[in-house]
């Protein structure tokens, strides 16, 4: 590792594809663009990764109040390679006049429920930050976009919903209403057009 400290586990939990877990310290003095190299490695060690830790990065993204180039740089690695940035409501870290969230995770193709918590628990400059993933819960899609119907539930509702089934009916009544209109308007219709004489 060139620019981050390190530790990194990968956990197999039953009935689930191994996840990689990686504690990380990027300390300040770090190059505010190598890092990503480093962090790349260890998001390659498995399809499912949570790298968590001290990025000592700050951007509005995750609440800071203030952009920095290692901020800038992580957040634009995030987006090109589609990584959650979970970060907690409040601070992580307080020093002098200033509070900043730089204790956060990057996730990526783990798609289960999750809280993310900075505890003021310690006499520290940085709050343990507690982060739980919820295995009991359903998976969410990996397409937040995607619909899918519940026809029971559809067909459930459409039988208790009577403003709803009023309204289809008023909407199928209309054509009836203008049926004699309609089968009259071809005959007049289906005239030939006349044409001005050619000169």
């Amino acid at each position: 590792m060139q620019a981050i400290e390190a530790t990194n586990i990968i956990l197999t939990p039953l009935d689930h594809d191994p996840v990689s877990i990686v504690s990380v310290y990027i300390p300040p003095s770090s190059d505010d663009n190598l890092f990503t190299i480093d962090l790349e490695y260890f998001l390659q060690t498995s399809s499912h990764c949570v790298v968590f830790g001290d990025f000592n990065a700050t951007h509005s993204a995750w609440n800071c109040n203030v952009n920095s180039n290692r901020g800038k740089h992580l957040f634009n690695f995030a987006n090109i390679l589609n990584l959650h940035i979970a970060f907690p409501d409040s601070p992580t870290r307080f020093g002098h006049n200033s509070a900043n969230t730089i204790d956060f995770a990057l996730i990526k193709n783990f798609y289960y429920p999750y809280t993310i918590k900075s505890i003021n628990d310690l006499y520290s400059d940085h709050n343990p930050v507690f982060l739980n993933f919820d295995f009991k819960l359903k998976v969410e899609s990996s397409n937040p976009r995607a619909i899918t119907t519940n026809w029971k539930d559809f067909r459930i509702n459409l039988n208790n919903n009577s403003l709803f089934l009023t309204t289809i009916r008023i909407i199928l009544i209309i054509p009836m209403i203008l049926k004699p209109k309609l089968q009259s308007s071809p005959k007049r219709s289906s005239l030939p057009i006349a044409t001005p004489p050619s000169q």
